[in-house]
This record gives C-alpha cells, sequence and structure tokens, in this order.
C-alpha cells in the first residue's frame, strides 16, 4: 500500500496526517488555517451577540438580519476555505505525496469539501466521516481509523 493521508477538518482549520505503511501511528504533516473562522479577525467577531442571541435577536427569538447577515458571512468562509483545501489536496495529489486519503470533516463542512474537490482527489478518496474529529490526537485518529495491517469495520 502506498502513502495514505488522512485529512480531518471544520470549516476553520484542517489538519493533515500521513500513514506512511510501517504500522506507526498516523504523524501530521500539515494543518491549514482559516482565522476569520476561528475569531483572529476582529471585524468578523463584531456581531458574535446578534449570531448566538443575544441583543441582535428580533423580539420573539427571531434573528435579526444583522445575524442572518453573520451566517451568510460564515458561510462564505468556509465555502472559501473549502476551496483552499480542495486545491491543496490537489496539488498534494499532483505532487505524488498521497496515493489514497480518508476525510473526516464536520457535517456541513464535508459537503462544501465533497463539492469543490476534483476529479483526481475525489478518486483517491477511500473513506469520509460526517464527524467532526479536528482535535483528536494523533493516536486517537490512529485508533479510530486503524492501522495499514488492521482497519477497524465501519
Amino acid at each position: 500500500m502506498g502513502m495514505e493521508w488522512v485529512v480531518v477538518a471544520d470549516a476553520g482549520r484542517a489538519r493533515v496526517l500521513q500513514r506512511d505503511g510501517s504500522g506507526e501511528d498516523l504523524r501530521q504533516v500539515d494543518e491549514w488555517v482559516d482565522d476569520r473562522a476561528h475569531g483572529r479577525n476582529a471585524a468578523f467577531q463584531a456581531d458574535a451577540t446578534g449570531r448566538r442571541g443575544g441583543p441582535g435577536r428580533a423580539p420573539g427569538g427571531s434573528p435579526t438580519t444583522s445575524a442572518q447577515a453573520g451566517d451568510d458571512v460564515e458561510n462564505q468562509h468556509a465555502e472559501a476555505f473549502a476551496r483552499r483545501v480542495a486545491e491543496g489536496l490537489a496539488e498534494a495529489r499532483r505532487g505524488g505525496r498521497y496515493e489514497s486519503l480518508r476525510l473526516a470533516a464536520a457535517p456541513a463542512f464535508l459537503g462544501k469539501l465533497r463539492h469543490v474537490l476534483d476529479a483526481e482527489v475525489s478518486a483517491a478518496l477511500v473513506e469520509s466521516v460526517d464527524k467532526d474529529l479536528v482535535h483528536e490526537t494523533p493516536r486517537e485518529l490512529t485508533q479510530r481509523f486503524g492501522t495499514d495491517a488492521k482497519r477497524p469495520a465501519t
């Protein structure tokens, strides 16, 4: 079996882990981060209270236009980050950095990401899991995805 990548992602962070065929734990080889999605951009966070139900909610609990606009901005950032991750995966695939790919991502982000994967990356995709595993350790991910010799049943 050739080089395998496991990518775990959410709308603002994608971790790339590699399985080299030796049966060792996965090891992280790259990480892509969208600073806007993780609140490092003050302007993006300016409307946070409105989106979460504080003063930005209209009487009766429905979100205000400002909160809805914030959700649209979040969605646009997630779509842009999905394109960035897909481009990184395509470039790595063309460069021969992996032969097979496993994806695990928060459900909404997984849909966005799968939508923008090119044909070559999609052909290398052997598994996709609609679960946010971005905070799991390499050891936990190795246990979840198994080793070359023995993969757990899904």
